[in-house]
């Protein structure tokens, strides 16, 4: 099993129309896949834990609100208590809104559906991957690169009805919103062809008793953990 662990920064605004770069932290500074990419999808940084801490979540707000400023544009940003979103730094364009203490599990936007809905994708086209794979009888290897590929066509792949559906989960929305969403996702249900195609063609590449369900929600019940980082 692969030791490569990575964190992913996601955000959109409430009806979908915008969805940002996402921003992935891994272990690596200059991982040895990246050698030949000239331009990478997604915003990149590194730490020895591969996780989100304050100053590189400083360093991302501060680059887009660079950006807002350019277009002349402002945005006000909705994020949970943890302690690496709380910075001291003074932002022109992005107005930083805390969520009330114990109301995560409700009001976490991204929590909603947003989440489990990108895990889909990126299984789903790991499915792909492997697929294509035993089809020609090569061993599949992800590497770094090969998963911020993955993940970048999932996100960008997931439909803004999708999106504005979890903000009006949370209790999040307007006028132009308040009508019925599309509801559903198409990864979720080509992900469940996928599995089921991959366990009649090559059974043994699917361990026992293992359902689509199962491998969508592998790690819904794992807790995340870090040691600290000086």
């Amino acid at each position: 099993m692969s030791k490569v662990r990575a964190s992913v920064l996601l955000a959109a605004n409430m009806d979908g129309s915008q969805k940002l770069q996402p921003f992935v932290i891994s272990k690596a500074r200059s991982p040895h896949c990246f050698k030949n990419c000239k331009q990478l999808p997604i915003r990149y940084a590194s730490n020895k834990a591969a996780w989100m801490t304050r100053q590189l979540f400083t360093e991302w707000l501060q680059a887009w609100d660079a950006e807002l400023g350019k277009s002349g544009r402002h945005a006000c940003l909705l994020v949970d208590n943890c302690s690496a979103h709380h910075t001291t730094c003074e932002l022109e364009n992005i107005e930083l809104k805390f969520l009330p203490p114990n109301t995560t599990a409700r009001l976490q936007l991204l929590d909603q559906g947003i989440i489990k809905l990108f895990k889909v994708g990126y299984r789903r086209r790991l499915l792909d991957r492997l697929l294509r794979n035993l089809r020609v009888g090569t061993e599949l290897k992800v590497d770094l690169l090969g998963a911020i590929h993955m993940m970048t066509s999932a996100w960008n792949g997931m439909k803004k009805e999708t999106v504005a559906n979890c903000f009006r989960k949370a209790g999040f929305v307007t006028a132009e919103l308040s009508e019925a969403c599309e509801d559903g996702d198409d990864d979720d249900e080509c992900m469940g062809d996928t599995f089921r195609e991959l366990s009649s063609l090559f059974p043994a590449a699917v361990p026992a008793g293992v359902s689509a369900n199962d491998f969508a929600n592998a790690d819904t019940m794992l807790r995340a953990s870090v040691t600290r980082i000086s």
